[in-house]
């Protein structure tokens, strides 16, 4: 997520030191790219670092903060836009859109590899138990010389 989305947030920040069209729109297509990657990473990510007990509450938080907080930047900008102050939105949404990636990286950063551990452990324990149901299981069918012989075809001797 943060490999994407820093790099998109550079791009955003850089918009208004562009010295021309293509170059911007180079940069507005570069950050296109690389910011819609960032949605479904983020929720796998929050899908392993969060409890599943907890999941759907944070999965609500995180939405709604989202929601909010994007509801505020056209207020903002058309201020900034007024003042002919417009570039300073490029500026500081590419800062914050950064830092909100770094701060998340190094908070959560030592917390997904235990929590992916205890997944994993759960995960073989589940299947060493449905495989020992399943031993268990075939112990109580014919062996396996008596399976053979039923899949072999019947000779009836000539009478």
């Amino acid at each position: 997520m943060v490999a994407t989305h820093v790099p998109s947030s550079i791009f955003l920040a850089l918009l208004p030191t562009s010295p021309g069209l293509p170059a911007t729109i180079s940069l507005l297509v570069a950050r296109s790219l690389l910011n819609s990657m960032d949605q479904a990473p983020r929720s796998a990510f929050l899908s392993v670092v969060v409890l599943p007990e907890e999941r759907t509450v944070v999965m609500g938080v995180v939405n709604i903060l989202k929601t909010l907080s994007q509801s505020g930047g056209p207020w903002v900008t058309g201020l900034l836009a007024g003042g002919n102050h417009f570039w300073v939105a490029f500026v500081a949404a590419g800062t914050l859109k950064g830092t909100y990636d770094v701060l998340l990286l190094a908070f959560f950063a030592g917390r997904v590899a235990p929590r992916k551990a205890a997944i994993l452990a759960e995960q073989d324990d589940r299947s060493q138990r449905v495989e020992g149901e399943r031993t268990e299981t075939e112990t109580d069918g014919p062996d396996e010389s008596e399976a053979e012989d039923d899949l072999l075809p019947k000779v009836h001797p000539q009478a």
